[in-house]
């Protein structure tokens, strides 16, 4: 019987270079296919299909303890290059023991909201970035499992080249 997935035992978030960003909760993006509504003769109700070729915007959300340069950094309206480094938690079904993996998710993002927090007295400022996001990939120990980059028509997904049909009907 395979592992058994538990949890994000940490991680890590960097900016552009390896550098730290700090302390930061991560949310990632969301993708979401546009759809059509199918309806008429022929069917028996209405259906929803996805197209895949259209990606609705897709956005992530960093938030830190406190408002740092590091967040300042990040708020500057330009591309910038994230990368997110995490260590998954699993048990092994067979010896019961605690295993470890990875997961890392790359942003090519330029920032869209910034939120320098709250003051309050001994809490945490929640300063919050919130990112447009043009490129996304999603590394799980080393494989990539998602790419999507909807300006150039790349949507890949386990290997697969969803939309390579596309690009070629296009001329790419």
């Amino acid at each position: 019987m395979a592992d058994i997935p538990v949890k994000l035992a940490n991680a890590t978030v960097y900016f552009e270079n390896q550098e730290l960003l700090g302390i930061a909760d991560v949310e990632l993006p969301k993708v979401e296919f546009d759809t059509e509504s199918l309806k008429g003769l022929g069917i028996a109700g209405e259906i929803e299909v996805p197209n895949p070729a259209y990606i609705k915007p897709m956005n992530a959300k960093l938030k830190f303890n406190t408002t740092t340069k590091a967040f300042a950094k990040l708020s500057e309206p330009k591309a910038q290059e994230i990368e997110i480094y995490g260590a998954t938690q699993f048990k092994d079904n067979s010896t019961k023991e605690i295993k470890y993996g990875q997961v890392r998710a790359y942003l090519k993002a330029t920032a869209k909201v910034m939120n320098a927090g709250k003051t309050e007295a001994g809490k945490t400022m929640d300063a919050e970035v919130e990112l447009t996001v043009y490129v996304y990939k999603l590394e799980i120990d080393g494989q990539m499992v998602y790419e999507v980059d909807p300006e150039n028509f790349v949507l890949n997904i386990n290997g697969a080249d969803y939309l390579q049909e596309v690009r070629t009907a296009l001329g790419k």
